[in-house]
């Protein structure tokens, strides 16, 4: 076996819960920060190079995104979007309807029949609604809806004829807008963006009016299609130096009212006249919940390669909790007549550790997960859905405990053994990687330790909170480690603890931190602060309204973490004995923050000038020159211990001494005239306390597993649905 340079998977240290390692037993500070919607790109996975380099080189190496933000699996952020800006809400509405549930609050399916067939559940919906809801809100106000917002491109090749062929059923189509005799009804239409829909009346060039795109293809009636659906058929010819279509969309054109069901998109090259070869549309069937979307995955094949090459690693959110593909079946698995727009849908969670039909989708996604990408040691953890409920009254604790009982047994073929049994995953499977979940607000005391519920929630790894600063969260607004010390101080778990979500919310008043107010001293302070005993690791939020707040075109402060991953690096935190340092200072304006380890006379402190904060010096006000001594206990007495002063803005030592402990084993250190704050690692730390185990077998089973995934993809697909 040739050494390898893969440290393996990260997993839960198994000698201190607070912390993280890899499987050769070496420390993982987990420092990063969310990375939300394309800040990772999956469109063009190549612009990821450079932030992935800024990111190595400042060991920023853990980032938190949402794969189920890229349609890979189920209607979730479907490529088919629709132009009105109510459905551009935190998850874009996918206009999906059913027979059961065709549209809000009507008659529809007794006035124009069921709009299924026998072939499909889902449908893609368009309509011309004019009708006003409270506050005037058109939310049936959806004529028009477009491929290649924010998705991948479609590409062709130069110089080429297609076809594009949709199978729709019309009802209900109304008079024209505009003359009688003026073309009206569905079409497919291609090309530049065009306008942006903002009611009914507009009069903007938006791609239901006439005259917008170009036409591929109209229906030749307006009439009812009660019992039978249609296929519109058209031709494109690409250009000399083509090699992506332009927008794509779906146009209920030049009417006042009227509904189209679209259950399948096809764009096929025509060659002699025919259409041939592989369907190029990567969303082809209404049906998201019956099949993978393969561009996209190949996407994540790409970057999970990227961040083997620049030693990052994903921490994966694999579900939207409003995905109405799996919000649709009711548990029996017929259609559910209960909307899927709410903020909890009911449906996805389940009931308890039955097999629903939700769950039983969702299980062929979780197989799919590790078939494809469960090699990967690049994959931190698998988070199930972001900010579900806090409670367990919707079953999502259950869910989870679900999800990650299978993730590790399951899909290996061990016995699948209910929740209730108190059964935990004994398989130590190489590939098998942490889980989690999250929620809205609050900390869920009783999940995280596993209290007051018998047991069952034994496969979950870590802990997730959110939880922002308001304005008006005094003093910690203003102070960034000081909301870090008191959020860690709050939390207790048997497992590690993550803030998944935090971020500075200073609406109503203009956001400094978009500014750069105090050139990022906030990020600073909240960076050093991860020291704290508690172990709380901050993850800060990069999308709106706090994208600015890191890095952007003005500042990046991303240098800021690489200064504190020198100096924590080779603390091994992970191999346990460290606690609060608990120093005794004797001046109230030092803050100290850190542990020691008195076994094996170790220590490692932040030394802050307590008023060195942000918004201090935003507003001018220098921090007075402070001095103390810093008295920490428990170390052997008479025993000589190196003390390494570091610069926490270059992350280097700046100086070094040796000081001796007294017959108690009390060291004392002196801080003069410190304006800003420093670090100080004490003890030696040149050799590891305990030998790492050797992780050679990464490598190999990487490389067997990832040709695995992909030799048996075509014959996984089919067996994951060949039931539905």
């Amino acid at each position: 076996v040739q050494p390898s340079s893969s440290k393996g998977f990260i997993q839960v240290s198994p000698h201190d819960s607070r912390y993280f390692q890899f499987t050769n037993g070496d420390y993982f500070p987990a420092l990063g920060y969310n990375m939300n919607y394309r800040e990772i790109d999956w469109i063009n996975p190549s612009n990821n190079l450079s932030d992935f380099q800024i990111m190595k080189d400042n060991g920023i190496q853990l980032a938190r995104t949402w794969i189920s933000q890229w349609s890979i699996y189920g209607a979730a952020w479907s490529p088919w979007r629709s132009r009105n800006p109510l459905h551009q809400s935190q998850e874009p509405d996918p206009r999906i309807r059913h027979n059961q549930y065709p549209i809000e609050g009507s008659t529809f399916e007794s006035k124009f029949g069921p709009i299924g067939d026998s072939q499909h559940q889902l449908y893609l919906w368009l309509s011309h609604n004019e009708t006003e809801y409270a506050g005037g809100n058109q939310w049936n106000y959806n004529p028009c809806m477009v491929y290649g917002w924010e998705t991948p491109s479609i590409p062709v090749k130069p110089n080429t004829a297609y076809q594009i062929s949709v199978t729709y059923k019309q009802q209900g189509i109304g008079s024209s807008r505009t003359h009688p005799q003026d073309p009206r009804g569905f079409a497919i239409k291609t090309g530049n963006w065009i306008g942006v829909t903002t009611e009914a009346s507009s009069q903007t060039r938006t791609c239901e009016n006439l005259g917008t795109g170009t036409v591929i293809a109209r229906a030749s009636s307006v009439a009812d299609q009660i019992n039978q659906w249609q296929t519109l058929t058209g031709a494109i010819n690409t250009t000399a130096s083509q090699n992506f279509l332009d927008f794509l969309y779906l146009s209920l054109e030049n009417v006042t009212s009227g509904n189209v069901f679209v259950s399948d998109v096809s764009i096929r090259e025509l060659v002699n006249g025919a259409p041939s070869g592989p369907n190029l549309f990567p969303k082809p069937s209404s049906d998201y919940h019956t099949y993978i979307d393969q561009r996209n995955s190949f996407a994540l094949d790409q970057i999970l390669d990227q961040a083997r090459n620049f030693d990052i690693y994903l921490k994966l959110v694999i579900t939207e909790k409003k995905d109405h593909a799996l919000n649709a079946f009711s548990d029996g698995g017929l259609l559910a007549n209960t909307a899927p727009q709410s903020q909890n849908p009911p449906l996805i969670y389940g009931r308890n550790q039955d097999m629903t039909a939700s769950r039983w989708l969702q299980r062929a996604w979780w197989r799919y997960l590790q078939a494809r990408w469960g090699y990967s040691p690049n994959i931190h953890s698998w988070e199930l859905l972001n900010e579900g409920p806090d409670n367990n009254s919707t079953g999502h604790w259950d869910l989870t405990e679900e999800f990650a009982e299978y993730i590790k047994c399951g899909v290996f073929g061990q016995d699948d053994i209910s929740i209730t049994s108190n059964f935990k995953c004994s398989l130590n499977h190489p590939n098998s990687h942490l889980v989690t979940t999250s929620f809205f607000s609050g900390f869920p005391w009783n999940l995280w330790n596993n209290f007051n519920g018998a047991g069952r929630f034994n496969d979950i790894d870590y802990a997730d909170v959110h939880k922002y600063i308001e304005a008006d969260s005094t003093p910690f607004f203003d102070d960034a480690a000081g909301n870090t010390l008191a959020e860690s101080a709050a939390y207790s778990a048997p497992m590690p603890i993550m803030r998944g979500e935090l971020g500075w919310l200073f609406a109503p008043q203009p956001d400094l931190f978009n500014q750069n107010a105090s050139d990022g001293l906030w990020l600073h302070n909240l960076i050093w602060a991860g020291m704290n005993a508690g172990g709380l690791i901050e993850h800060y939020w990069v999308g709106a309204p706090t994208q600015n707040h890191i890095y952007s075109s003005n500042h990046d402060h991303r240098h800021l973490f690489g200064a504190y991953y020198r100096f924590i690096k080779d603390i091994p935190l992970q191999l346990g004995g460290y606690i609060d340092a608990a120093p005794n200072v004797s001046n109230q304006n030092i803050r100290v923050v850190g542990q020691k380890n008195t076994s094996h006379n170790q220590a490692h402190l932040w030394i802050q000038n307590l008023n060195h904060t942000w918004r201090n010096i935003y507003n001018g006000h220098q921090p007075s020159p402070q001095s103390s001594t810093i008295e920490i206990s428990g170390f052997s007495p008479h025993q000589d211990l190196l003390v390494e002063w570091w610069d926490t803005y270059s992350g280097q030592p700046s100086s070094s001494q040796t000081i001796s402990t007294n017959s108690n084993g009390l060291l004392t250190l002196t801080v003069d005239h410190l304006t800003t704050d420093t670090a100080v690692r004490i003890g030696d730390y040149s050799h590891p306390t305990s030998p790492p185990s050797p992780a050679d077998y990464i490598d190999y089973l990487q490389a067997i597993n990832n040709f695995l995934s992909i030799f048996n993809i075509n014959i996984l697909i089919k067996s994951l649905f060949s039931s539905i």
